[in-house]
C-alpha cells in the first residue's frame, strides 16, 4: 500500500489535530476544529492523508452542523478510510456517557468503523511520573 488514508474522531480536545499533525510532522490541523479537512504529507516514504474532523460533546446533543461535518469528513476519505484514529485524552474519565455520544457519533456516519477502528490514547505527557 503505498498511500493509507486516516480518519480522525473524538470528542472535543481530545487532540485530534495533533494527533494528525504529530503524524504528518508539520502545523497542518489548526488547533479548534469546525469544519472537516484533510492533509496529505509523506511519511516514512508513504503518501498519508489525514482528515481531521470536529469533535462532540458527550455531556449535551451533538448540533446538526458537527454530525454533518463528520460525515463530510467520511466522504473526503472516499473510498473509504484505511484506518480510523479513536482519540480518546488519557485523562479523561471515559465512562457510559462518553461511550454513549461515541456510539451515537458512529451511528450516524452509516459505515463499518469498528473493523479499521485503533484507539490513540492522547495528552500522555499530563500523567507526569504516574
Amino acid at each position: 500500500m503505498s498511500h493509507m488514508v486516516v480518519l480522525l474522531l473524538g470528542e472535543k480536545q481530545s487532540g485530534k489535530s495533533s494527533a494528525g499533525n504529530t503524524i504528518l510532522g508539520r502545523q497542518a490541523f489548526p488547533k479548534a476544529t469546525t469544519r472537516s479537512s484533510k492533509e496529505t504529507g509523506n511519511v516514512l516514504g508513504k503518501q498519508v492523508t489525514i482528515v481531521d474532523t470536529p469533535g462532540w460533546l458527550s455531556h449535551s446533543p451533538t448540533p446538526e452542523r458537527v454530525s454533518k461535518e463528520l460525515r463530510r469528513g467520511l466522504d473526503l476519505c472516499r473510498p473509504a478510510p484505511h484506518a480510523i484514529l479513536m482519540v480518546l485524552p488519557i485523562t479523561s474519565n471515559f465512562n457510559q456517557q462518553n461511550l454513549r455520544a461515541m456510539e451515537v457519533q458512529l451511528t450516524l456516519l452509516h459505515t463499518p468503523i469498528l473493523q479499521r477502528s485503533i484507539v490513540l490514547f492522547t495528552y500522555g505527557d499530563m500523567l507526569g511520573d504516574s
